[in-house]
């Protein structure tokens, strides 16, 4: 048995697009590990929206590490109506600008759409996505295709106020892999929650996460193989949004 204890510090940011509307309970590939990816520098964005054309966004964003005296541009672009929503960002490389693009669409419940990367640099496509998905009241279905070889299924339901499940399928088909996950969360209260999932490998993880403060949450899991009863692992992590 072993014990792990982390830190983690988040700043939440709004999503730019509703492209591919992942189910929450499948947001990330460690439910229960929330990692972020924090990175020393000083960032200066400069956005103009709703000023060239309603519904139009544009984003300049610059990075500089001190450390390193590294330097990075992106543009990003944004625009959206009732019933579409799209991007278009590009890295400022000198050597070959890399674009990527989404686009979906929605009609009563149905939602489609794609992400297309590509590296101009070295001409080659990094991104080619499709997805399709259908919303009911309390029920989402999600599916995705990725590089014609990928497929994701996902299930998504909120069985009450408090308790939502989730189910995700998987095919690769290059070599021939199928997984699938369960997980399950149920809110006891305002400020705990519970949460489960389980694999097809029989990794099982279980979670507690307490909301201590308005924006700070701390989370108690264990880990562990369903199959041999072996490899527990324990973790206390803290949250801290800001």
């Amino acid at each position: 048995c072993s014990c792990m204890c982390c830190f983690f510090l988040m700043i939440r940011r709004p999503p730019r697009s509703t492209l591919f509307p992942y189910p929450t309970l499948f947001r990330s590939k460690q439910w229960y590990q929330r990692r972020v990816a924090i990175t020393a520098g000083i960032k200066t964005n400069i956005v103009a929206e709703n000023k060239l054309a309603k519904g139009l966004k544009l984003d300049l964003e610059v990075v500089v590490n001190p450390a390193s005296s590294k330097k990075s541009a992106v543009v990003k672009t944004a625009y959206k109506t009732d019933c579409f929503n799209g991007t278009l960002d590009a890295d400022l490389n000198l050597a070959g600008p890399t674009f990527v693009a989404t686009a979906v669409s929605g009609y009563q419940g149905f939602q489609g759409g794609f992400e297309v990367g590509f590296n101009t640099e070295k001409s080659k496509m990094t991104k080619n996505t499709f997805a399709l998905g259908y919303a009911l009241n309390d029920l989402t279905l999600v599916g995705f295709v990725r590089d014609l070889a990928v497929f994701d299924g996902y299930v998504h339901h909120k069985v009450c106020d408090k308790t939502q499940v989730a189910v995700n399928f998987n095919w690769n088909n290059q070599s021939s892999a199928a997984a699938f996950a369960f997980g399950a969360k149920h809110q006891l209260d305002d400020v705990t929650s519970l949460s489960a999932k389980i694999d097809g490998s029989g990794k099982t993880t279980l979670g507690c996460t307490h909301k201590v403060k308005s924006w700070l949450d701390v989370t108690l899991s264990s880990q562990l193989n369903a199959k041999s009863l072996q490899g527990v692992t324990n973790g206390l992590s803290f949250e801290a949004n800001l």
